[in-house]
């Protein structure tokens, strides 16, 4: 791992170690930094480790889903936040963050939701190069202008139904997070009759890019969220929520 690299050196390192195991590697991210997720014993591992090449090895961790936390985070963002045009009076979606394009990293999205209705929006910025990838119950054509990509990431192999194999939130958590990032307006939203009104998000005017790399009661895979971030780089994501 470093500042260079390419897949071709992931591969001779592998290759070095072991060959017994087509899937032993898992992920090779190229955009964010070099390097790569791999199934090793301990003592692979520690074997791989003392390549001069290799900068650091570690355990794949799994971060849990938490819905207290924001606010902390836009405190800690503040240099950031307090430049954001916000109009909290506005019910145009075509201001406050128009051309910002923000990446959620959670358990995907439900895009039928008012939340993420075109209306208002205009077109997809030029500099996005993502993909709203198909799954077995999400159309590609479900990404348009407010939801404008979609990915997921799934060990191969892996078993969990209704949650692997599709961009679509089956969990509810996801959508709730990604509405509070960039939902657009909607008018007599709330909670089975209590604190109506009209929901907004922070930026209601941005355009949402999701990346399903969290599930119920499984947190969230450390390895597949860098091979997200990596893909996000890529995708030309503003901002990673």
């Amino acid at each position: 791992m470093g500042a260079k690299g390419s897949f071709d050196d992931h591969l001779q390192l592998m290759s070095s170690l072991t060959a017994r195991r087509e899937n032993a590697k898992v992920h090779s991210y190229k955009h964010s930094f070099s390097g790569f997720a791999a199934r090793l014993s301990e003592a692979e591992a520690q074997s791989l480790a003392q390549y001069p090449r290799v900068v650091s090895i570690f355990p794949n961790p799994v971060f849990q889903l938490h819905t207290t936390r924001s606010w902390d985070f836009l405190r800690d963002q503040y240099e950031f936040v307090r430049d954001l045009p916000y109009s909290s009076g506005s019910n145009s979606t075509s201001l406050n963050g128009a051309d910002t394009i923000i990446g959620i990293f959670d358990t995907a999205i439900r895009p039928e939701s008012e939340s993420f209705t075109d209306k208002g929006i205009g077109p997809v910025p030029s500099r996005w190069k993502g993909t709203s990838t198909r799954g077995y119950d999400f159309k590609p054509s479900s990404c348009k202008r407010k939801l404008i990509g979609a990915r997921f990431y799934d060990e191969p192999g892996e078993y969990n139904p209704p949650y692997v194999g599709t961009p679509r939130d089956h969990d509810g958590h996801g959508t709730h997070v990604t509405a509070i990032a960039a939902g657009s307006p909607v008018a007599d939203a709330s909670y089975y009759g209590l604190a109506g009104g009209t929901a907004t998000g922070g930026s209601p005017g941005s355009r949402i890019a999701v990346y399903r790399v969290c599930k119920p009661n499984a947190g969230c895979s450390g390895s597949a969220t860098m091979k997200a971030f990596d893909d996000a780089r890529a995708d030309g994501v503003d901002i990673i929520n």
